[in-house]
């Protein structure tokens, strides 16, 4: 089991892990998730799952709990 300052926790997406690919669809710019869901996101959907992505890693690895 990791911690917020040992080694890294193996549960959750690994960001670094994370592959998305360009496209474009009716002039628009979208990202395709290179994983087997191929999730579809626009360039500021994309920026928020990240976000959120990378804030649940943190809270997650620091023990916090949200109520």
């Amino acid at each position: 089991m990791g911690g917020a300052f040992g080694e890294p926790d193996a549960s959750g997406l690994h960001l670094e892990d994370s592959s998305f690919k360009p496209n474009f669809r009716g002039g628009e710019v979208v990202w395709i998730e290179d994983h087997e869901d191929k999730r579809v996101f626009s360039t500021s959907e994309l920026a928020e799952h990240l976000v959120n992505c990378f804030v649940d890693q943190i809270t997650e690895q620091a023990g916090v709990t949200n109520s």
